[in-house]
């Protein structure tokens, strides 16, 4: 059976690069696999690989989707599969890369996500804008998805809303409970035949915190390259369109609208289109660069939760003669031939050659931490979810209130996070001083606002 190579990992870490040095060592074509990227034009903004940088390697699934159309991950599902034949039939190699992992995960595993019937089909968008739910607040729908699902209540934040709804249609669209479809996919265990082709998969990954100052730069060097203009196109598009998720100015949960970016700068534009170049636009638009890196950062943390508790609980039920997951350290660029392209074009060459390949958790000091955890293995077992409260730490969405983690995982590593010692240093600032300096400037400006008014009202 011919074989199938991936490329995985977060935003900005160097995907699109890896695979077209593959395709240029192994014969191989590109199959894009990021939700953004399907869509027609606003390069930027999607981090869409060039036609110089392609190198002459063709991409599939790339640049091709009316951006008034939603893509789903059954439509993916159906479209990457027909690609890969066709590369196959060419006597090709396929190379599926991208950081939308539930649309690869779909590819290399039959049914290794929710059903993909007509019923399900809402639900994998997760686009939650149903009219019943819009007139429900969150912490309502929290409450009756803890009657109906408690397990899923319990692994789901209580403000994550989308994930909410989502679990909540799951049980009202199928008469089954989200939790119970999850354990049943668990319960298949060791199936060959769910494994759809002989796969290498590669998963790129860097230390947190300098992949987070690569993002930031890429925001910035973003906007120098015209991001604006993009986000203006995008603009007079709602304006213009009679497709409804485009037309609500508000709704940011579906189609290219989720495009990190666009939800960012909308009180921005609504700013200069309300005022022009007023004084207000300047704060709004460093709030915005700041909530656009703060949310790729973001983004980025969600992909590797995926990777973790999704796509290797899966991997490890697989047959590992026919699959196979490296994680490949790209966190210093300056090594890059070195510790990404020369080990992932090795061990690609001798996969296809049926050649023994090393033990994954060998290549690097991360590989031997992620790859090896028994508990990261079980990380997706229904019955070993748990909550953690960081009564150090606030949600940043819900004032006063404790952070809460999901995850034994999680855990760990926010108590090991920046944000984590940021907190427990300033704590201890506060326990020195006797008060809180932040509370203390804001009762002064506050003050100081107060004593102008009454001036001028005298």
């Amino acid at each position: 059976m011919k074989p199938l190579f991936a490329v995985i990992g977060t935003t900005g870490v160097g995907k699109s690069q890896l695979s077209i040095e593959l395709s240029k060592c192994l014969d191989g074509e590109v199959i894009n696999g990021d939700s953004m990227q399907v869509y027609k034009g606003y390069p930027i903004i999607t981090n869409k690989v060039t036609t110089e940088e392609q190198e002459n390697i063709p991409h599939h699934l790339l640049d091709f989707l009316d951006v008034q159309k939603e893509y789903s991950v059954v439509d993916f599902e159906k479209d990457a599969l027909k690609s890969i034949d066709s590369i196959h039939s060419s006597g090709k190699t396929p190379v599926l890369v991208g950081g939308t992992h539930y649309y690869i995960q779909s590819v290399i595993w039959n049914q290794s996500l929710l059903p993909s019937n007509s019923k399900t089909k809402g639900v994998e968008r997760g686009s939650g804008s149903d009219e019943e739910y819009d007139q429900i607040d969150t912490n309502t729908l929290y409450n009756r998805l803890k009657e109906i699902d408690p397990t899923m209540a319990e692994y789901w934040h209580p403000n994550n809303r989308r994930k909410i709804i989502r679990s909540l249609k799951v049980f009202e669209e199928t008469g089954k409970k989200h939790s119970e479809w999850i354990q049943e996919q668990q319960k298949l265990g060791v199936q060959e035949n769910r494994l759809r082709f002989p796969t290498c998969i590669f998963w790129l990954y860097s230390e947190p915190e300098k992949l987070f100052q690569r993002l930031d730069d890429r925001v910035d060097k973003m906007i120098n390259m015209g991001l604006f203009d993009e986000l203006e196109s995008m603009r007079e598009l709602i304006k213009g369109s009679d497709v409804d998720f485009l037309r609500d100015e508000e709704d940011f949960s579906r189609g290219i609208k989720q495009a990190i970016g666009f939800r960012e700068f909308n009180e921005y534009f609504k700013e200069f289109e309300a005022n022009g170049d007023s004084e207000k636009l300047s704060i709004l638009k460093e709030e915005a660069v700041e909530a656009m890196k703060q949310n790729t950062r973001k983004y980025s943390k969600r992909q590797i939760h995926w990777i973790q508790n999704k796509l290797i609980p899966v991997y490890e039920k697989s047959m590992h003669d026919r699959v196979k997951l490296y994680l490949l350290d790209a966190t210093d660029l300056e090594k890059w031939d070195v510790n990404v392209r020369e080990q992932a074009i090795k061990i690609a060459k001798d996969f296809m050659d049926g050649k023994e390949t090393p033990e994954p958790t060998t290549l690097n000091q991360f590989a031997k931490e992620l790859l090896k955890s028994r508990e990261l293995r079980h990380a997706g077992s229904v019955t070993e979810w748990k909550k953690y409260t960081c009564d150090i730490c606030k949600d940043s969405k819900a004032s006063n209130t404790p952070l809460i983690i999901n995850g034994t995982i999680e855990w760990e590593q926010h108590l090991k996070s920046r944000r984590h010692r940021k907190q427990l240093q300033y704590n201890s600032k506060i326990a020195k001083l006797g008060y809180d300096p932040k509370e203390f400037y804001k009762s002064k400006k506050r003050q100081r606002e107060v004593e102008e008014q009454e001036k001028g009202e005298s």
